[in-house]
């Protein structure tokens, strides 16, 4: 376990370290669905904004998530990982506007790519003050850093893999700091060599050009 929380949370311990923590237990997952619920409520009119598709549905996801496996017996942290990253990424480019200064370029830092839906969303900032608050709790045990480890991308996609959506700014950098081709690149190139992505996530050649 990892030792007490830093002050300000966005640094050594991200927001997603805060969520895992509270799912991690029964009394605080019942907690965390109240909190969701509470963010549901508050970010209604934004997630109705033009732009939200994708947030409306990863904030879906969520929601079932939070609230229909009470007991945690049917999802593990890996599941929540994914979907989590998927949102905030969502969010993060929903809520941008022309002009809004982007993450340093040179950060591997899960909580950068969290920094700009955390100032850009009221509702979301409220979230994940509620969910601080809740997590470094005296009576909440020491946080666990998951955020460090590599992130989920994706369904079915680990930090170590090409997201095939292309939707992770954390895993770009990572790739192009190590000068591997980031998913939206692989995807572009596998196109132009004639293959197609099946819903299975395989890729056969292209019918036209068999």
């Amino acid at each position: 376990m990892g030792g007490a929380p830093q002050a300000e949370i966005g640094h050594d311990v991200a927001v997603i370290d805060l969520v895992l923590h509270m799912y991690s237990r029964a009394p605080t997952r019942k907690r965390l669905a109240e909190l969701w619920a509470k963010y549901t409520e508050d970010s209604e009119t934004e997630r109705k904004s033009k732009g939200f598709e994708l947030v409306r549905v990863h904030h879906q996801t969520l929601t079932r998530m939070f609230c229909d496996d009470p007991d945690g017996e049917f999802l593990d942290i890996d599941d929540i990982r994914c979907v989590w990253e998927e949102f905030v990424d969502a969010l993060r480019d929903a809520s941008a506007k022309a002009g809004d200064p982007q993450p340093r370029a040179s950060s591997l830092d899960y909580s950068d790519v969290e920094q700009p839906a955390i100032k850009r969303s009221p509702s979301f900032a409220k979230l994940v003050k509620d969910l601080s608050s809740e997590a470094t709790a005296p009576s909440s045990p020491a946080i666990e850093r998951v955020s460090g480890k590599g992130m989920i991308l994706g369904v079915g996609c680990s930090s170590r893999d090409n997201s095939a959506r292309g939707g992770s700014e954390y895993f770009r950098r990572m790739q192009a700091e190590k000068g591997k081709m980031d998913g939206a690149a692989l995807m572009d190139q596998l196109q132009k060599k004639g293959l197609t992505r099946n819903l299975s996530g395989t890729f056969d050649a292209d019918a036209a050009k068999n």
